[in-house]
């Protein structure tokens, strides 16, 4: 949210009412040179990615008042919550107020005129809304072939194959990599395979790679196995999925994704997947973004973006860990503000375990569904206890993956030893998910100071069979943010995009509700688990007060007091970042 550098909510949908939340099954060219035609698309591309986030930005004058005919302004500062309007100037509010107070505060700084901007009748002005954990390539890459939602295979190999046949440079070349993502084995029967690919004459014969909805996991053709090969029989932290022969049947879990020798992207698909995801995120009233686990490609584009003050967002990056390369705690430097405040890159992304829904989450007990798991760790737990605390020393944040309650046990452990020689909670550790916690952990992290960042859509995307897989009792301790909250956890709203949708507001509705967008949920029209609810004012932080940065969006309804269900209908009418308007108009 303006002003913080750790955010507050976010987001995830459905598109078809088969079911109104999931259930899961058990778990078992030639006349130019290549490299000079790449840097002149890259140069091309990342032009035109600055002029399409720049087409509004001078509809406002570098200072104005913003006023809300209705006196909605949300301001979330506990002395004044709510107000009638708020004086930007130079990227910054000076003031906020009446239309004569913040008149008065103008004219004690210049004698020119101020331009007065109204606000529709009916819509509400909040603080700018940060998604504090996102995949920005990753949604790019899916917004190009998206497969959510789809509940069968074959529905999945058909609109491959639409995709393929739009797309004349791909149909007639069979060599080129098909990417795409968002399939959901939960609305399956199980997993994917080769073969469900291989049955489309138009798709059989390509190399396909398909990352799961949950990114765990990927759905492989044939060809891209045969390109990958040979395989090995087994994966520390990660399983390849093997029919009766011990064939793979083309699904990759966790650590065995790594095997699968995709070719790195070009330039030309980052700045592609980059524009694709920034302009989706700002038409749904995000000004910030915080990467889980940015890749040193994407990282060298922004960092460029931000030299050339073109980066259109507000990015807070987590640089990707891969244990199999080199540390380099100390040889990359720390980013903080750059850019005017549009860059910070001071923070690290490790994995520890896996996701749930494809049963990598560690836990202390077996899954109830399958006696024999514990789920893993897709980081081995000596590679954690050794480069956490370096990282730490080394002045950076660590975020790290924990979704069982196991891997959040083991990285609460090792917080606590370290506290003996160090001061972990100035660190600011994080939790990425937090999703499965043992009783006595809650109260442990907030001791400890870790944050933690927590998706609340995935309450509505997993409640369907979460309790199949953990038991009444252990599904307690899931997605328990109320819990969280009253043991003093300082908690982070995202949306893990492209997991769920980007839209904020999803996370808002899922966080005060824990109900399907259909009103629903296994425990009835009161919620799942309602006693975890969040309260609306607890959901939704960030400021506009004098001095933050003029970030804000306006919305097209009262999201503050409106029935739960209209707030899945509200619009974004303009998403304004230091005061200039980046989507939508005033």
């Amino acid at each position: 949210m303006a002003g913080q550098d750790i955010s507050d909510f976010i987001s995830s949908k459905s598109e078809t009412k088969s079911t109104s939340y999931a259930r899961l099954p058990p778990a078992r060219q030639r006349t130019l040179d290549r490299g000079r035609l790449r840097a002149i698309l890259a140069s091309i591309v990342l032009g035109l990615c600055f002029v399409v986030f720049q087409l509004n930005t001078k509809t406002l004058p570098r200072s104005y008042i913003l006023c809300s005919p209705d006196k909605k302004i949300y301001t979330v500062d506990p002395h004044r919550n709510v107000t009638d309007c708020i004086l930007v100037h130079e990227k910054f509010i000076m003031g906020v107020g009446s239309l004569h107070d913040v008149k008065k505060t103008w004219k004690q700084h210049s004698n020119k005129n101020i331009v007065v901007r109204y606000a529709k009748r009916g819509s509400i002005i909040i603080p700018g809304m940060i998604d504090s954990h996102g995949h920005i390539l990753e949604h790019g890459k899916k917004l190009k072939l998206d497969l959510d939602g789809l509940t069968t295979p074959a529905d999945a190999v058909q609109r491959i194959r639409k995709y393929i046949e739009e797309r004349p440079s791909l149909l007639n070349d069979t060599n080129i990599w098909i990417h795409g993502g968002g399939w959901d084995n939960s609305l399956w029967t199980g997993w994917p395979t080769a073969a469900d690919l291989e049955s489309d004459p138009v798709v059989r014969n390509r190399p396909v790679v398909l990352l799961s909805k949950d990114g765990h996991a990927f759905w492989c053709s044939k060809k891209a196995i045969l390109l990958s090969s040979p395989l090995p029989e087994t994966v520390e932290g990660g399983i390849i999925e093997r029919d009766k022969n011990g064939e793979p049947i083309g699904t990759f879990l966790d650590k065995a994704m790594d095997l699968i020798r995709v070719p790195p992207w070009t330039e030309e698909q980052i700045l592609e997947y980059f524009n694709a995801t920034v302009t989706d995120a700002l038409s749904h009233g995000l000004t910030g973004i915080q990467d889980a686990a940015l890749s040193p490609a994407l990282g060298a584009i922004v960092e460029r973006l931000a030299d050339e003050n073109k980066l259109p967002i507000r990015l807070y990056a987590m640089r990707f860990f891969n244990e199999s390369e080199p540390y380099w705690g100390k040889s990359i430097p720390k980013i903080v503000g750059k850019a005017d405040g549009r860059l910070t890159m001071r923070s690290v992304k490790i994995f520890t375990d896996g996701a749930l829904r494809s049963a990598g989450a560690a836990l202390y007990e077996p899954y109830t569904d399958d006696p024999i798991s514990r789920g893993f760790f897709r980081t081995p737990s000596d590679v954690l206890q050794r480069i956490i605390p370096r990282f730490l020393e080394d002045g950076w944040q660590v975020n790290t993956h924990c979704i069982g309650d196991r891997a959040n046990g083991f990285f609460l452990d090792l917080m606590e030893n370290l506290t003996q020689h160090m001061d972990v909670s100035s660190s600011r550790p994080r939790v990425e998910h937090a999703q499965i916690i043992a009783p006595g952990d809650f109260i442990r992290m907030g001791k400890l100071g870790v944050i933690a960042s927590v998706q609340p859509s995935h309450v509505i995307d997993d409640m369907g069979f979460a309790e199949s897989r953990l038991g009444p009792e252990r599904i307690k301790g899931t997605y328990a943010f109320r819990t969280l909250i009253d043991n003093h956890v300082s908690i982070a709203l995202g949306t893990d995009f492209p997991v769920a949708d980007i839209n904020p507001l999803m996370t808002f509705y899922a966080a005060i509700t824990r109900l399907s967008i259909y009103g629903d949920s296994p425990h009835g029209p009161s919620g799942w688990f309602p006693e975890q609810r969040l309260t609306r004012q607890e959901a939704l932080k960030g400021s506009l007060t004098p001095g933050k940065r003029a970030d804000y969006s306006i919305l097209s309804k009262d999201i503050m007091e409106i029935p739960p269900q209209e707030i899945l209908r509200t619009k974004v009418i303009a998403t304004v970042l230091d005061g200039e308007v980046v989507y939508g108009k005033l």
